[in-house]
């Protein structure tokens, strides 16, 4: 028979080999958690440089805590250099647009009165950047100014368009002087 010392005096001793064991099983949970977390942080971090590459040439540090905050920075930075780009891009049409308006009027005339057979005259071009008037007579024996024609194709860029015929009389024999009103705003 073996002797048992069941004494409650009794001191209890813990092996060594038992002892790592039983830290190893408590800090197993710990240290996994740690090394999950860390590779995480590595997978968020290329899952952010690979949906922004542009953003990933302009990176300064590639110190994982700091790289969504970097990011986050260079994405509003390149947002509000791509709105002040759209701003001088409407600015830019604007002024071109203006341009166009501020000169159409000046080279339609000119190209329809150029092609006139008749003798046209310009006698007065007024434009002030918003409003032109034109003032202008023919001489022929009938009026080869199409009023609609011109009405039709400055409406397209001004405003309260008019042409009119002002006065019609005979000059000599059967020619007959036109003197013709145009006026519109941009």
């Amino acid at each position: 028979m073996e002797r048992l010392n069941l004494s409650p005096g009794r001191r209890k001793v813990l092996k060594l080999e038992t002892f790592l064991i039983v830290l190893m099983i408590s800090l197993l949970p710990s240290i996994s958690i740690f090394l999950f977390s860390n590779q995480w942080k590595v997978m968020q971090a290329e899952k952010l440089l690979k949906n922004n590459p542009i953003v990933f040439n302009n990176i300064t540090n590639f110190d994982y805590e700091s790289l969504p905050n970097q990011v986050q920075m260079l994405k509003l930075s390149f947002q509000k250099k791509a709105t002040d780009l759209e701003i001088a891009n409407n600015s830019i049409r604007t002024y071109v647009t203006d341009s166009f308006k501020s000169f159409f009027f000046v080279k339609y005339i000119l190209t329809q009165l150029i092609n006139n057979p008749n003798q046209v005259y310009v006698t007065k071009i007024i434009y002030d950047g918003t409003t032109f008037y034109v003032d202008f007579y023919e001489y022929g024996i009938e009026t080869k100014v199409s009023t609609s024609t011109i009405y039709n194709e400055l409406s397209k860029f001004y405003n309260n368009v008019s042409v009119n015929l002002v006065e019609e009389r005979n000059f000599i024999s059967n020619i007959k002087y036109y003197r013709y009103s145009l006026g519109g705003m941009k």
